[in-house]
Formats: C-alpha cells, sequence, structure tokens
C-alpha cells in the first residue's frame, strides 16, 4: 500500500505545484496588464528604448561623480562603443540635480535627463512641436548603464550654445538673455508708435506666437517665464526665430516648483497648430508677463492670420 500512497502524495505535489504556477502566472498577467494600461509597467518602457548609453567607470571615478552634484566639475569616463572600443568622455551631474546628467563628447555637450512619471507628459508633449511648424532639438529616450547596471531611462539632448555665431553668422540666445542688442530691441517694441513694425522686421511674428501657445501649455493656467525661451537668429532673414528646447521647458517649470497640467480633450488639436482659444487665453493674461508688449503684437497678428484663413 506504500507505492499507491507515495504516488498519490507525488500527485497531489505535481497538481499543487501546477496549480501554485498557473496562479502566479495569472497574477503576474494581471499585474503588467494592469500596469501597462496605466503606463506604470517599467518593462514596457525599456522595452521602447533602442539606444543605450554603456559608460565604465573605475570605484575612484564612482565616487568623484557623486561629488559632482553641487559642483560643475567634469570627471574622464568610457562610454562602451562594443567590447573594442571605448571611447574617453566626461561626465557629471546637472547641477542641483541627483540624477540629471550632463555629457561631453568630443566637445559636444549633451544633457541627460532623468524619465519619469513625471517628465513623460512634458516629453510627449515636446514631440508636438514639429507639426506646429516649429523647430527645435530632437532628444531621443536612452538607456543608461553604469558598469553593466541599468541606473534607468534618460532623456537625452544636445545643449544649446549661446551668442556663439557660425561661419553665417547665425547664433542662439534667450529671449531673457545678456545681449545689448537684443534688449534695445525689445525696448523699441514697447514704444506704441513702431512696436508693430519693429517686431515684424527683426522677429518671425507667426512662428513666435506658435511658440508662446506652445511653450503656455506646458503651465497653461498660470504665468510660465519666457525668459528661457530660446530665439535662432537667421543671419540670411536677418530676424529672431523661436527654437524649442526641453531642457528650457524643464528649466522654467522645475525651479519654481510648477507642475505640467496634462490637456483635456478640448485642447487635443495640436496637429492643427494654435487654435484661436488658446491665442485668446494667453492674451488675457500677457499683462502678467515681463514681455507683454511683444506677446500682444505676436498674439494679435497670429489671430488676424487665422481670422483671415477662416474668411
Amino acid at each position: 500500500m506504500a507505492a499507491p500512497e507515495f504516488e498519490l502524495l507525488e500527485k497531489r505535489n505535481r497538481t499543487l505545484t501546477l496549480i501554485t504556477l498557473v496562479s502566479f502566472l495569472i497574477v503576474a498577467g494581471v499585474f503588467l496588464f494592469f500596469a501597462e494600461r496605466y503606463e506604470k509597467n517599467p518593462l514596457i518602457t525599456e522595452r521602447g528604448v533602442e539606444s543605450a548609453l554603456d559608460f565604465k567607470l573605475s570605484s575612484d571615478d564612482l565616487v568623484a561623480l557623486d561629488r559632482t552634484y553641487d559642483k560643475d566639475r567634469w570627471i574622464n569616463v568610457g562610454l562602451i562603443e562594443n567590447k573594442r572600443q571605448i571611447l574617453p568622455v566626461k561626465l557629471k551631474h546637472k547641477v542641483g540635480s541627483i540624477f540629471d546628467f550632463q555629457l561631453q563628447i568630443e566637445g559636444t555637450i549633451y544633457s541627460l535627463f532623468r524619465y519619469d512619471e513625471k517628465r513623460k507628459p512634458v516629453y510627449n508633449l515636446y514631440q508636438q512641436a514639429g507639426t506646429w511648424g516649429l523647430n527645435g532639438t530632437r532628444p531621443r529616450l536612452v538607456r543608461i548603464r553604469i558598469n553593466e547596471i541599468l541606473v534607468g531611462i534618460y532623456i537625452m539632448e544636445r545643449h544649446i550654445y549661446e551668442q556663439i555665431r557660425d561661419n553665417r553668422g547665425n547664433f542662439f540666445i534667450r529671449l531673457g538673455g545678456n545681449s545689448e542688442a537684443l534688449r534695445s530691441l525689445l525696448h523699441s517694441v514697447t514704444l506704441e508708435e513702431i512696436g508693430p513694425s519693429a517686431a515684424s522686421r527683426h522677429f518671425d511674428i507667426d512662428r513666435l506666437a506658435s511658440a508662446m501657445v506652445f511653450f503656455s501649455l506646458f503651465c497653461r493656467d498660470e504665468v510660465l517665464d519666457f525668459d528661457l525661451l530660446v530665439l535662432y537668429y537667421d543671419s540670411r532673414l536677418e530676424k529672431f526665430l523661436p527654437f524649442l528646447s526641453l531642457e528650457s521647458i524643464l528649466s522654467t517649470l522645475e525651479p519654481q516648483n510648477r507642475d505640467f497640467k496634462p490637456l483635456d480633450d478640448e485642447d487635443r488639436v495640436l496637429k492643427t497648430g494654435p487654435s484661436a482659444k488658446q491665442i485668446r487665453r494667453l492674451l488675457n493674461r500677457s499683462g502678467y508677463y515681463k514681455y507683454e508688449d511683444l506677446m500682444n503684437v505676436a498674439l494679435d497678428g497670429k489671430l488676424r492670420r487665422l481670422g483671415s484663413m477662416g474668411s
């Protein structure tokens, strides 16, 4: 009788094991389903990221990197291209940020912003800038590994150098940049009798209005400072054109503890550019802005253009 009892016990154990395994798979499947549905599943995010940055750091390098948190100091590290090639690059924390970095490759600087649930909607909206006819940086998601350990998904964006002219005289500057010529130009716009003509002579008014509305969508019910809005001076047109960067948006939102507020259904018309309603909403708040006169000129011109297109 011992043999049948043993076989029965073994059968019960196999059944119990099978039930446990099936239960685990069901629970895991339910978890992943809801995690993916509510966009919390890290596996889904990582699987969609094709590029990776693999850094090789010594123990001394790791200690040195940690110390760059509150200091503007680069450390030399290795970027693994393949098993036979390791590029010498430089890395540091962005000042004041525990998770964000800056990367320097052969003199070119890239910002590395930690991609999390708070920044995901900002990044997604930023990706819509091209549908508005606006130029800007082209950030991309990358996986960052340090000594073969994944430290997270990051947004990689090329850093914009300001007031450095190329061989054609083109350059970048912030709207609130420290340039006497730009300050003088903005002052001339505030003079009522020459404001509109001065603005249209030196700025691409239509794109500037679109950029201001787009920028405001990241904090649409509050005043979002335009000082960090990037302008590109086109020497051929002899005009300033707006140039969007994710760094400008994050650097405006986060130090002021401003939170991005997701758009409602009414505003999900991003593929058609700014609507008259969005322009009027920003116009109604222009009196609180440092660049009220320039905003009014640009936004009024945009409204008239939309009106003539609809007639």
